[in-house]
């Protein structure tokens, strides 16, 4: 079981992702008897979750005397928060949303070598986060992107670079998250099968494919978010690195 939570809210202090009622810094929620994940109960976020339920705010939280886990959470019969971590911001959202969607940017690149407007697109992205790129030039770097037509960067270049301009910074961040893992899921799986014959065997081979591609991927995500979060990638790193 784990030693350490988290709790995702908005600004606000109120759960971003469902339920009820506003948390407050070091005071215990009111206790709900019986808790059960997906039901009742406060639910908060183990390390390997975290990257699916991001939002504008992550704290870092203490549960009650009962846990209990879930595929992707755990539930608690009462919760506190402890801290907020600080290095998860508007900017670090941004950056964070780019390198998701760097992390698919080969699937691109190994089909269309020496087109590089996906790339500078990223770079863009990460420029505007900084506060170094206008409105005007990322929507002219995302545009370029769009024409390129690849299904396999386009979700999360898109999120990782447009939406950043257009919606909240965390909604970016997570969907490039989540896309990011599904493209390279994806694209490890069509590999793992190609050579296969297109029956059930070959369906059933895909599906554990993509399992493993995409569990091996929110991996790679959460160790990234958490280099975020921990300070091992830093705002000075990524101007260094333009």
């Amino acid at each position: 079981m784990s030693d350490r939570y988290w709790k995702v809210l908005g600004e606000d202090r109120i759960a971003w992702h469902g339920g009820s009622g506003q948390w407050y810094p070091q005071a215990w929620m009111p206790e709900i008897p019986n808790p059960v994940p997906r039901e009742r109960g406060y639910h908060l976020c183990r390390r390997q979750d975290l990257v699916k339920w991001l939002g504008p705010t992550i704290w870092e939280a203490k549960p009650g005397n009962i846990i209990i886990e879930d595929i992707d959470k755990v539930v608690t019969n009462r919760a506190r928060l402890v801290r907020r971590v600080d290095t998860w911001n508007a900017t670090t959202q941004r950056l964070f949303a780019a390198d998701c969607a760097e992390q698919v940017l080969h699937l691109f690149e190994d089909r269309q070598p020496g087109d590089d407007r996906p790339r500078e697109t990223i770079r863009t992205a990460r420029l505007f986060a900084l506060g170094e790129a206008s409105n005007a030039a990322l929507f002219a770097a995302s545009s370029a992107t769009l024409s390129t037509a690849s299904s396999a960067t386009l979700s999360a270049a898109w999120y990782a670079i447009w939406s950043t301009a257009r919606s909240a910074a965390s909604a970016a961040a997570w969907c490039a998250a989540k896309y990011a893992a599904s493209d390279a899921a994806s694209a490890a799986a069509r590999y793992a099968v190609s050579d296969l014959a297109s029956d059930a065997a070959s369906v059933a081979a895909w599906y554990a494919a993509w399992d493993a591609a995409r569990d091996a991927t929110w991996d790679g995500l959460t160790d990234l978010l958490f280099d975020w979060l921990e300070g091992r990638r830093t705002t000075e790193q990524v101007r260094d690195g333009l």
